[in-house]
């Protein structure tokens, strides 16, 4: 499990007894909070969506950060959404959206982010995506 705190870091907890594991930091300052989290199933990554409107990956075995995006939204990231595979030659990417009326993909590996398509034209309150494999 993860946490996204006000200080600008994520914790990582251990589900059962509930202690932590690991806090993941960075150069951000306390003014600059954690606003969500995902974690990725395949890996020992977990990806935040920052007040700076740009996505950081950190270890959660180490809480090293592995990647921060490049210019993201113009507001905060206030929800994120990944896909977790399960469809042939298919890589893994994040959904972030913002109140500044985006949605962004970006295409992620084990130390890079980068966007590859901004939706435009919505203010987004809340969004969902599922993933379905192509019935044969």
């Amino acid at each position: 499990m993860a946490s996204g705190s006000q200080d600008g870091t994520v914790r990582i907890w251990d589900w059962n007894p509930g202690t932590k594991l690991a806090t993941c930091r960075s150069v951000l300052s306390a003014t600059q909070m954690v606003h969500s989290v995902a974690i990725f199933c395949d890996s020992e990554l977990v990806v935040a969506g920052c007040q700076d409107g740009r996505l950081r990956l950190w270890n959660m075995g180490t809480g090293a950060l592995v990647a921060c995006s490049g210019d993201g939204h113009t507001k905060w990231i206030n929800e994120l959404v990944l896909s977790q595979g399960g469809v042939k030659d298919s890589a893994p990417f994040i959904l972030s959206t913002s109140p500044d009326g985006m949605i962004k993909r970006w295409d992620s590996t084990l130390d890079h982010l980068q966007c590859s398509k901004t939706y435009v034209g919505h203010k987004v309150s809340t969004y969902c995506f599922q993933r379905c494999a192509k019935q044969n």
